[in-house]
């Protein structure tokens, strides 16, 4: 017989549906002391599946009908609740990860493509591709075309009436990490990573957002482990000890253009007038007053905020292209567009002056998989066509950091199509 099961007898004979025990009681009850990891660790409290899992304490309330609803160690104390009877904190517990599925996985279950996840830049092949850290640490993946994966960490989540629910800016944390990316002060090695974050975090943002005016449902992987807070993100980036697929979909019902302000529910569907949400074609710009029209102009920056800084950073501050140095008009290009990939990682950007952007933006200027210029006939005559075939004047120092090959293949193709009618 197990140790807890006087606890468990204890639970079945109180009345009530709520019960609170302190640590001291609960040693009383089972006439022990708690072990070490029920002192230092929340996840001794987790419950657990009768039949599945072989966690003796939790199956003693578990089994007597109770579930664990609330841990505070700090305060060494435990709260119970009867099964049923706080379908708020259960729906949230049933949702609590126990075990750590890979993300390459997760993602071909849910039909995301990981064929990039095999080779490298220079299309060598990868040995540990399911571990590929160009892409497992991701925030988010997958396209307008697949649908999204989002990650979202299990203590970030709440519930009401049984169902469990996402609320909160994701751009407040990608600002928060570009503060600290701007701030001298912190170490480079924080800096850095706190880059690559905010660059994570938009591309939260930017699928969280698309899935919402496409009105996409969204997969959700639950995250759990060593979250840092917000006012803790300059130490040292959070750590995943449990992850799992859920398989229920999840819907975006709210995401505000200017403050990222979001609401991702599970299982419901939004019930959304089809006039509130923006079909995303830009058509209807010409009828849009003048503060829809701000309000977009201001959502476009403070998401290009990360991904440019972290192309200045990686191209020194100068054009891919000219080699110019003025701020003021250098610009981040994707590679692949953001209508057809949601993709603000550096190696999807390249840093151009805003003319070099407008001709590369038309498809009369390109970049080849061997980081040459080429023009478009068009330009053959202009001042432009001292660049045709010439190298690249800045690469980032960074392999991860240059552009895609694949990127520029497919941005190549569509220079040549477009050539093709000229």
């Amino acid at each position: 017989m197990s140790k807890y099961a006087p606890l468990g007898d204890h639970l079945r004979k109180a009345p009530g549906s709520e019960l609170t025990l302190t640590f001291d009681q609960i040693e009383a009850i089972i006439d022990d002391d708690l072990p070490p990891s029920a002192l230092n660790h929340d996840e001794w409290w987790q419950n657990s599946t009768p039949g599945t899992d072989s966690h003796v304490q939790a199956l003693a309330w578990m089994t007597n009908g109770w579930r664990k609803s609330r841990i505070d160690r700090a305060a060494r104390y435990v709260t119970f609740s009867r099964a049923g009877s706080n379908p708020d904190a259960e729906a949230l517990e049933n949702l609590a990860p126990r075990r750590k599925e890979v993300v390459y996985d997760i993602l071909r279950r849910a039909n995301i493509s990981v064929n990039d996840w095999h080779r490298r830049k220079d299309q060598t092949e990868v040995e540990d591709f399911r571990s590929n850290p160009q892409y497992c640490y991701n925030w988010s993946f997958g396209s307008p075309a697949e649908g999204y994966v989002l990650c979202l960490w299990h203590g970030t989540l709440k519930s009401a009436g049984g169902v469990p629910y996402f609320e909160e800016s994701v751009l407040d944390t990608a600002n928060e990490l570009k503060r600290i990316a701007d701030d001298a002060t912190q170490s480079p090695s924080a800096r850095s990573r706190a880059i690559d974050q905010s660059i994570r975090a938009v591309n939260l943002d930017a699928a969280i957002l698309e899935s919402y005016e496409r009105r996409m449902a969204v997969h959700v992987i639950v995250c759990d482990g060593d979250r840092r807070s917000r006012d803790e993100l300059a130490e040292k980036a959070s750590a995943v000890s449990r992850r799992i697929l859920d398989t229920e979909p999840w819907y975006v019902h709210l995401h505000d253009r200017v403050s990222g302000e979001c609401k991702i529910v599970r299982g419901v569907k939004p019930d959304l007038d089809i006039d509130q949400v923006s079909s995303g074609s830009g058509d209807d710009d010409e009828d849009a007053d003048e503060d829809i029209i701000q309000q977009r102009a201001i959502k476009t920056r403070r998401r290009q905020g990360p991904f440019r800084d972290g192309l200045l950073a990686a191209y020194r501050r100068r054009c891919a292209v000219t080699g110019s140095m003025v701020d003021k008009i250098l610009e981040a290009a994707h590679i692949v567009p953001h209508a057809e990939k949601t993709d603000y990682k550096t190696r999807n950007g390249i840093l151009l002056r805003a003319d070099i952007h407008t001709l590369f933006d038309e498809h009369l200027l390109t970049i080849d998989t061997r980081y040459r210029v080429k023009i478009s006939k068009l330009l053959r005559h202009s001042e432009y066509k001292d660049y045709d075939g010439k190298p690249l004047k800045v690469l980032p120092e960074r392999s991860e950091d240059q552009p895609s090959i694949k990127a520029l293949e497919q941005r190549l193709q569509a220079f040549d199509a477009e050539e093709a009618k000229r």
